[in-house]
């Protein structure tokens, strides 16, 4: 579990790193884009990547404090961001279950959560 939270936050500060060079590819470590997808496969994650939208389940978010919404948010835009070849990162969040939009997080804009 150390291993995995190590590697997060190395993730995290590549992230950071790059929002002034939106032109550079950034990596997911492994076990980031393997926990996406197995939530994917699980049905808890709906992605579209063509609108970068993010449809979580409720549990799943419910879970997570403020920070930890803003590393999945970022996650999952990196995750789309790659998939699509777009260098760009930046990701909606959405209930699965009620369509209501919960958050978004954009390289260049940042975290911001819904009211």
């Amino acid at each position: 579990m150390k291993a995995t939270v190590k590697k997060i936050v190395i993730a995290l500060v590549v992230l950071a790193s790059c929002t002034s060079r939106p032109a550079k590819t950034v990596t997911l470590p492994a076990e980031v884009k393997t926990m996406l997808e197995n939530q994917i496969s699980s049905g808890y994650l709906v992605i579209e990547q063509e609108v970068n939208r993010v449809y979580v389940a409720s549990h799943v978010w419910s879970q997570l404090d403020y920070k930890g919404k803003e590393n999945f948010a970022a996650f999952c835009a990196v995750y789309i961001g790659n998939q699509t070849g777009s260098n760009t990162y930046w990701a909606h969040m959405y209930d699965k279950q009620t369509g209501r939009k919960l958050a978004e997080w954009s390289q260049s804009w940042g975290f911001d959560v819904e009211d």
